[in-house]
């Protein structure tokens, strides 16, 4: 089964689970929550994107976009953007995120590999 596919059934399981549309924004803010140990609850806007930034930041370090900077005050990794490598496009990093979002969700078991 290709990324698109994978991708495709994480969006649907998700949705299944959730009772809700799941989109890119969603799945990284699950990521986040996740990452964060704290669970499904109601978050202040700027919580909620510390945690979409963050998710972002360690899916793509699959990619070596971004690279570890030692810990933030909560225990978490600290991340920083990867000089040598040249940030991709929009649709790129996006196609990134996905293939990097289907792998983490396979190792959280919500997919069969």
């Amino acid at each position: 089964m290709d990324v698109k596919a994978q991708w495709e059934q994480v969006l649907d399981k998700l949705s299944q689970m959730f009772d809700a549309d799941i989109d890119l924004a969603a799945v990284l803010y699950l990521v986040g929550v996740q990452e964060f140990g704290q669970g499904l609850d109601a978050y202040p806007k700027d919580e909620k994107m510390d945690m979409i930034n963050y998710a972002t930041e360690m899916l793509l370090s699959r990619f070596a976009i971004y690279l570890p900077d030692g810990q933030r005050e909560d225990g978490l990794t600290r991340w920083r953007l990867n000089p040598d490598v040249p940030k991709p496009d929009f649709a790129t990093e996006t196609r990134m995120i996905q293939e990097s979002a289907v792998l983490y969700f396979r190792e959280q078991g919500l997919l069969e590999a």
